[in-house]
């Protein structure tokens, strides 16, 4: 299906979904992702109380291996997405958050995980400053997002969250850290299969860009962790996060996914 206002862009980055207004103040949605050979490939579009919508993007907007297209949307402002090609969707690798406030730990395959698109907003980071701490002084302690404060003994009103760990901080700077150190806290599919088992600690490929929304008491998962990381530079205490990147993941699209945070 062709959409109305399709057009080709005038540049293939960046890649994934970004919203942007044209010259004449038109809601535009900027689309793009690597397809080196494809017969078909698009773009799907999910807006609420509706069946999904296929478009299809055509060849000749193609720049090279990157499939990129430009689309009207004219005042929507909630919809979710992911891509296709050949029949096949998949979710957006470069998305920045996936709202569905999906459960922790049940079944979910990649062609069920639709990404959404939010203009950028500003944060107030107030008087934020990176404690900048030598890596020789640097006094680490390691936790699961999830995990530490999930039980009841954590004391915390927002279990199991970035919010969560940030009601610990005053605790963990008493033990003597300066430090934290997050395990994998992007998106992943902990379970694809009824029949496999969860993957507790998230070291696996995943959706980098995106904080993981299973991690988050409110709806906004980025915004809650900048939260985090703003209390513990507060205190004094530098936040570092662990990625997992199998061998088969881009070397070169390492660098942009931990300059990005």
């Amino acid at each position: 299906m062709r959409a109305n206002g399709l057009r080709k862009s005038k540049s293939p980055y960046p890649l994934g979904a970004h919203l942007y207004d044209d010259a004449s103040g038109k809601r535009m949605l900027h689309a793009a992702f690597l397809m080196p050979e494809c017969a078909e490939c698009g773009i799907v579009l999910l807006r609420e109380g509706k069946k999904p919508q296929r478009i299809v993007f055509p060849k000749e907007y193609a720049f090279g291996s990157v499939m990129s297209a430009e689309l009207s949307l004219a005042s929507e402002k909630h919809f979710r997405y992911m891509f296709f090609a050949d029949g096949k969707q998949f979710p957006d690798p470069y998305a920045r958050v996936f709202p569905s406030h999906r459960e922790w730990g049940k079944p979910l395959s990649a062609g069920e995980l639709y990404a959404g698109v939010s203009p950028e907003k500003p944060f107030d980071w107030g008087e934020d400053k990176r404690p900048s701490i030598p890596v020789e002084n640097l006094i680490l302690y390691g936790i699961h997002v999830r995990g530490f404060t999930r039980g009841e003994g954590a004391k915390v009103k927002r279990r199991g969250t970035f919010a969560g760990v940030a009601e610990k901080l005053p605790y963990i700077k008493e033990l003597g850290a300066n430090a934290l150190v997050l395990m994998p806290a992007y998106t992943f599919l902990e379970r694809e299969k009824p029949e496999e088992k969860v993957n507790y600690w998230g070291f696996k490929e995943g959706f980098y860009y995106a904080p993981n929304g299973t991690y988050s008491a409110g709806k906004d998962p980025e915004e809650e962790l900048k939260e985090l990381i703003r209390d513990a530079h507060l205190l004094g205490m530098e936040i570092l996060l662990q990625f997992y990147f199998p061998r088969s993941f881009r070397r070169g699209e390492i660098l942009p996914v931990l300059t990005y945070y």
